[in-house]
């Protein structure tokens, strides 16, 4: 009889884990299906703003980008709305956003001078000190993968020159 106890227990200390790996897959997948798909807000907030309701897409890409699905086009488009509003403070700050995810975005960066040039206050901004120019300029010439490639191929021709070196 004890050990039909113990049999017993086992067994419903096995169910009671199986109910409970269920119920927290249960979980896992209602909270997904509440969250919302970022690609169907996406295109939400797009089909809004062709239909020329600014306020409602901008909202939407706040929204997103509150919910950290943050990426150069989101920002664009976000201030593009701005823009559309004439709320320009807005659209320059979601200019640069897209610009700082992706900087070679000519879009981006032509949309920001329209915008500058629609500012009131006309502020000269100090120019650089002249280390910083070039620092910015060096780099600015390559991508972040051109830099890395270069860094391994410097690397790897420190490494060739030392061994060649230890040879003679």
């Amino acid at each position: 009889m004890r050990k039909l106890f113990v049999i017993r227990y086992q067994l419903s200390a096995a169910r009671l884990l199986q109910r409970l790996f269920c119920l927290l897959v249960l979980l896992a997948l209602t909270i997904q299906s509440f969250a919302g798909d970022p690609g169907s807000e996406y295109q939400k907030a797009n089909g809004l703003y062709q239909k020329q309701q600014y306020d409602s897409a901008a909202a939407l890409f706040e929204k997103l980008i509150s919910q950290e699905y943050k990426s150069a086009e989101v920002y664009y488009n976000l201030a593009n709305c701005y823009y559309k509003v004439d709320n320009v403070a807005r659209a320059i700050l979601n200019y640069e956003r897209a610009l700082k995810l992706q900087p070679d975005d000519e879009d981006a960066s032509f949309n920001l001078k329209v915008a500058q040039l629609k500012v009131v206050d006309k502020i000269e901004a100090v120019p650089d000190i002249f280390y910083i120019r070039w620092m910015k300029t060096l780099s600015s010439a390559m991508t972040t993968d051109n830099w890395s490639r270069l860094l391994i191929l410097n690397i790897w021709i420190m490494f060739y020159s030392c061994s060649r070196k230890s040879e003679l």
